[in-house]
């Protein structure tokens, strides 16, 4: 099955507007995706009653033996998992980055793009 797409939010490089970013439903049976083009941050919310662990997937590349190398991170249960995606490192062969959770009731995530702003 295809993974469900998330709205990218656009926010300026020092992070304001990110209280304004998008939550979405994390999609655990199909894993979400995003059209990666500058680095973004992206936000697990997790409301699920226990920890959850987020993959971060990675393209094979000349550095990595696999088709699909990773990185898991647990999320505990009321925290908000941050982490910063590069398109360097992690967009696949469809220009998106990929995202996979071990649970999905209570559990939302945001993408937010950051963007070079003049002062």
């Amino acid at each position: 099955m295809a993974r469900s797409d998330l709205t990218v939010t656009v926010v300026p490089a020092w992070g304001d507007g990110l209280a304004d970013a998008g939550f979405e439903a994390a999609d655990q049976a199909n894993g979400n995706a995003f059209a990666i083009g500058k680095p973004t941050v992206v936000l697990v919310n997790n409301g699920s009653g226990g920890p959850i662990n987020v993959t971060i997937n990675l393209p094979a590349s000349r550095y990595t033996a696999q088709d699909a190398a990773t990185k898991v991170t647990a999320v505990a249960d009321g925290d908000i998992g941050v982490f910063l995606l590069l398109p360097g490192l992690h967009k696949q062969s469809d220009d998106k980055a990929w995202i996979d959770y071990s649970d999905d009731t209570s559990v939302t995530v945001a993408a937010c793009e950051l963007t070079k702003t003049p002062l």
